[in-house]
């Protein structure tokens, strides 16, 4: 959303970042994403998964007209004068959003001098095609990425079937699906090639779009052993996202010089991003996933045998990624690292 309004070098340094290269074709994607989400609830699905965009815009902003009508349905006018009562009405939004899972993203101190607030909140809970089971559960040790860090015991969940699998030398990384209750949205786990640090520093290296496309559209049924923690997990994330950011080469929308957000308003002073927030809760479980996020962008002005063979171990008893993926969009919904159970 944030890009949408965007120009001049801001809007290159974002299209760079996010791989985009024209505002019209971005919103008609957003769209259409929206109207395929909504018509599964319409005709009813084995998993819940809600994606809801929200702008909180000061009452007296001048939005321009185009993006006023662009983006009404997405519009909320919102008091920002009151700090503490926007706070709490924005929070009320992303926790109902999220059944609940996040909460309290943001404090009155974040609206200070806040002209907009772009919201994004998603939510999902589905159960696996085929369920781990419950007496398969048992403490094993987990090895963290620390060198000097000893293993932790963690309730690891285990399961020995046919599914699809892969080797991505281009990763770095083997690869194994677990479909969820309908067959559409996958959870994929990569576990680096290497174990330790260097194996999984070229894991994260490696990482791109392309290459994690052909990896996936690579995978094969076959009979895996595996292991996986069955973990709980919430992060917040604050400064450490725009410093992020800034590396990927988005910075001016930073800065109250640089910032050109006039694809939303045109004002004396500057409107420029202050803060972008991400809170995240996943959840994996014998049964299933639960897992939902929020961000939150707020602007402001200054101021070959017969034998059977041996199954393949996939055991994520070492630092791994996991994403979730809608199989029909190609979408990626979530996407996150387990890397210390202590953490």
């Amino acid at each position: 959303m944030t890009y949408l309004g965007t120009g001049g070098n801001t809007q290159t340094q974002l299209e760079n970042a996010l791989g985009v290269t024209d505002k019209l074709n971005t919103y008609r994607l957003i769209n259409s994403l929206r109207t395929i989400s909504s018509g599964r609830e319409e005709n009813g699905v084995n998993f819940t998964f809600r994606a809801v965009d929200r702008i909180y815009v000061n009452e007296n902003l001048p939005l321009v007209p185009c993006m006023r009508i662009l983006l009404q349905d997405l519009l909320q006018a919102q008091d920002f004068s009151n700090t503490v009562q926007s706070a709490a009405v924005i929070n009320q939004f992303i926790s109902e959003v999220t059944n609940n899972r996040i909460k309290n993203v943001l404090t009155s101190a974040d609206l200070i001098r806040a002209e907009m607030v772009l919201v994004n909140a998603v939510f999902f809970k589905g159960t696996w095609q085929t369920q781990f089971k419950t007496k398969d559960t048992r403490d094993l040790p987990f090895q963290p990425l620390s060198p000097v860090s000893s293993s932790v015991q963690v309730p690891m969940m285990f399961a020995e079937r046919h599914m699809k699998y892969g080797e991505s030398t281009e990763l770095g990384a083997r690869l194994v699906e677990l479909p969820y209750s309908g067959n559409i949205i996958s959870m994929y786990l990569l576990l680096p090639e290497s174990e330790g640090v260097n194996g999984w520093s070229q894991l994260v290296q490696n990482l791109n779009a392309d290459r994690l496309s052909r990896a996936l559209n690579n995978l094969k049924k076959r009979n895996v052993h595996l292991l996986l923690p069955k973990f709980k997990m919430e992060t917040t994330i604050r400064e450490d996202l725009v410093k992020s950011l800034m590396r990927m080469g988005v910075t001016d929308m930073f800065s109250v010089q640089k910032a050109n957000l006039t694809g939303f308003a045109v004002l004396p002073q500057n409107l420029y991003v202050s803060k972008v927030i991400h809170k995240s809760f996943v959840e994996v479980g014998e049964e299933g996933t639960e897992a939902a996020a929020a961000t939150v962008v707020v602007a402001v002005t200054r101021s070959g045998h017969s034998r059977v063979p041996l199954p393949i171990q996939f055991h994520c008893n070492r630092p791994f990624i996991f994403l979730l993926r809608d199989n029909v969009t190609k979408n990626l919904l979530f996407m996150g690292t387990y890397q210390d159970p202590r953490t």
